[in-house]
């Protein structure tokens, strides 16, 4: 009996095969690395709608990330904002844990969409020039990094507030070992109040968001 074949299909795991991929450097793995981009976008945008009861199995199905990232958009309303969902202990205290969405960009989306032309067969003559091959790795180095930052946050989707309960729904993935997923539980179970925050950033950088210093990539407000 031929043992299974082990092959991730989460987002993360999509993307570091790209970066294996264009790391190898030859033609044929550039080609598989834009495959590994095209599905970890469409991997990511999935597990975003995924995570969120209230919208359609119709806008969760297909493959199209247009269509994909239209039911993110009218879900969330925050374009290719990061949001910052932060617990603090009082309206001017110190941040007791704070957690990211990071959206998958529309510039990522455009970058999946014109990937997706290298994975039909070409008419293009085989003997492509240096400046050719040195576009398409460009592309293929946006894209991961852009993949990258989209795959760095925990939260699958933006903090919505229901107005009739007065409650947030907030999905996350978390390493069990997280001891922000430790504190959270310990909230909830001992039913304390605490202030949040929600902050809006355009751009990404690296700054502390915790007393630990603890480096995380997000951006300034808007």
């Amino acid at each position: 009996m031929t043992a299974a074949l082990a092959y991730g299909t989460d987002a993360k795991d999509y993307l570091a095969r790209a970066e294996d991929r264009l790391a190898e450097g030859s033609a044929e793995a550039l080609f598989y690395s834009a495959l590994e981009i095209r599905c970890g976008i469409e991997s990511r945008i999935k597990q975003y709608l995924a995570a969120q009861a209230h919208i359609s199995k119709a806008k969760k199905s297909g493959w199209k990330i247009a269509k994909l990232a239209k039911g993110i958009e009218a879900a969330f309303r925050t374009g290719d904002q990061i949001v910052e969902f932060s617990i603090m202990d009082g309206p001017k205290g110190k941040v007791l844990a704070t957690f990211l969405y990071t959206p998958v960009t529309s510039r990522l989306q455009k970058l999946g969409q014109q990937l997706g032309n290298y994975l039909h067969v070409t008419t293009l003559p085989t003997n492509r020039d240096e400046v050719w091959w040195s576009e398409l790795r460009a592309m293929l180095e946006e894209s991961i990094h852009l993949l990258r930052m989209a795959t760095t946050g925990e939260l699958l989707g933006a903090p919505l507030l229901h107005k009739e309960t007065n409650q947030i729904q907030m999905s996350g993935e978390f390493n069990k070992d997280d001891s922000r997923l430790h504190f959270v539980q310990g909230l909830y179970d001992s039913k304390s109040h605490v202030v949040v925050r929600v902050g809006y950033h355009k751009e990404w950088k690296l700054i502390p968001v915790s007393d630990q210093h603890t480096e995380t990539l997000i951006g300034e407000p808007t």
